[in-house]
């Protein structure tokens, strides 16, 4: 049983690193029809893309196509198998976190030369500044992940949960910039991503919490899979328009960040690729420990069906004895 459950985990990880070559190519085709879109199709005065665009359309086809497929790929693995292990494969995840690092430095850097170098807090809002003042618990935390001595600490896991919160805060921020037109496509664009860098931060989190136990796979295969692809191809995206394109000076598009959240999707991408070494049999999550003194209470009843009956209706008997008490007797002349 436990060898077929093994042959079991190995298939799925392979159909998974499958679909990693469909995830590449829908980020790239992403990231082209973004760049391209922004470049040739966008109004910037209005904040739109030009009406019936093919850009627009092939750039949301991508961002559609990369969630439908991580949430194939996160259904497909529920049930298949269970990590064992942190998914890391050296030196391509040490390299990929150690590059996402080094880009989510840059970024910190720049927040709070930004806010506080700058003198930009006085137009900054207070969800900015404190993104800014948060923004460097991210580059720890993928440092720490990239030692397995620190991976699981409690270190660790701290500055995951705030780099998370980093991320989240700043993703609150960008979605209640009322300087941005409303409904803006950009806007929503790097809504997306955030929320995927939000989640894949998550995932990093409960791995080195359960580190004791077996992990569930759904979840950090839907995570790692949309980071690597839809996260990827936005901030791609993003930042070869910021490069090449005149037109992005006047957005103001914080590249760094987008290059931070490229390299986490690179870093996504790695663990993805890294599965096989930590996919092991499915063990099936913890069933809740049931109430000790509902325990005592039904063991108690079972020899009595009647007792146990009786227990359920206290008020029933109750009432039923007040009300005998209460009535008057029949018998009185």
């Amino acid at each position: 049983m436990e060898h077929n459950t093994t042959e079991t985990a190995v298939s799925c990880t392979k159909m998974i690193r499958k679909g990693v070559s469909c995830l590449l190519i829908i980020g790239l085709v992403t990231a082209v029809a973004l760049s391209c879109g922004l470049t040739l199709d966008f109004e910037t005065d209005i904040g739109h893309f030009r009406f019936g665009a093919p850009s627009f359309y092939l750039m949301a086809a991508g961002v559609i196509a990369a969630t439908v497929l991580s949430a194939l790929l996160g259904k497909y693995a529920q049930g298949k198998f269970s990590l064992i292990a942190f998914p890391d494969a050296a030196p391509l995840s040490t390299g990929a976190s150690y590059f996402a690092a080094f880009l989510a430095v840059v970024a910190a850097a720049a927040s709070l030369y930004d806010i506080y170098i700058m003198n930009l807090s006085v137009a900054a809002s207070n969800l900015q500044i404190a993104a800014a003042f948060l923004l460097p618990a991210l580059p720890v935390s993928l440092i720490l992940g990239a030692h397995e001595k620190y991976r699981s600490s409690v270190v660790r896991i701290f500055f995951a949960l705030l780099a998370a919160l980093a991320v989240n805060v700043n993703m609150f921020a960008c979605y209640f910039d009322f300087t941005l037109p409303l409904n803006s496509a950009v806007r929503n664009l790097i809504t997306i991503a955030q929320a995927g860098v939000v989640l894949f931060l998550l995932s990093e989190a409960r791995l080195a919490l359960s580190h004791e136990t077996r992990a569930t796979a759904p979840f950090f295969v839907f995570t790692s899979a949309f980071a690597a692809s839809a996260v990827s191809g936005i901030s791609l995206g993003l930042c070869v328009f910021a490069f090449v394109s005149p037109n992005a000076i006047p957005m103001e598009i914080p590249v760094y960040r987008f290059a931070c959240y490229f390299g986490i999707g690179i870093l996504a991408l790695s663990r993805l690729l890294a599965l096989k070494n930590a996919a092991g049999p499915y063990v099936p999550p913890p069933e809740p420990e049931p109430d000790e003194a509902g325990d005592e209470n039904e063991n108690e009843n079972d020899g009595n069906p009647k007792e146990k009956k009786k227990s359920k209706s206290p008020f029933k008997r109750k009432n039923g004895a007040k009300s005998a008490k209460s009535a008057p007797r029949s018998d009185k002349p």
